[in-house]
């Protein structure tokens, strides 16, 4: 489920800010767009190039649509709808999945991304399960 929302959201959302820009292989660059959405900081290695391409040119007005719609809608849509769909995945709250991805990023590096939300699900649900206990334990 969440592979089907991936497709469904950065696919599109590249597709349409390269349509938009004019930039000449608008299909190729968002696919390349989606694919290198897998991994962390993957999307600026397409998106800030085709704005640089279009600055070259002298279309200053679509570089600067291009990189304001890079920045806010393509990276933005990826660093928080992406934690948002691996939340609703599992039964963690969407900061722990954040928190888990951003600093499992700064810890570890790329490795980070899978080893950060590990380490804070598997906390979350050991101090879960124990407030669960002592609840039930008092009572």
């Amino acid at each position: 489920m969440i592979a089907r929302n991936i497709i469904w959201i950065w696919l599109p959302e590249a597709l349409i800010g390269f349509l938009i820009a004019g930039v000449p292989g608008a299909l190729v660059l968002g696919i390349m767009t989606f694919m290198f959405s897998l991994i962390p900081m993957g999307p600026p290695l397409v998106w800030i190039p085709a704005t640089a391409w279009l600055a070259w040119n002298g279309d200053y007005g679509m570089a600067i649509f291009l990189g304001v719609w890079g920045m806010f809608v393509i990276s933005g849509v990826d660093n928080v709808l992406k934690p948002y769909l691996i939340s609703r995945g599992g039964n963690l709250p969407l900061v722990i999945v954040l928190l888990g991805v951003f600093g499992g990023l700064l810890a570890f590096g790329f490795i980070g991304l899978f080893i950060g939300p590990t380490l804070l699900a598997v906390a979350y649900s050991l101090v879960t399960d124990w407030a669960r206990g002592e609840h039930q334990a008092k009572t």
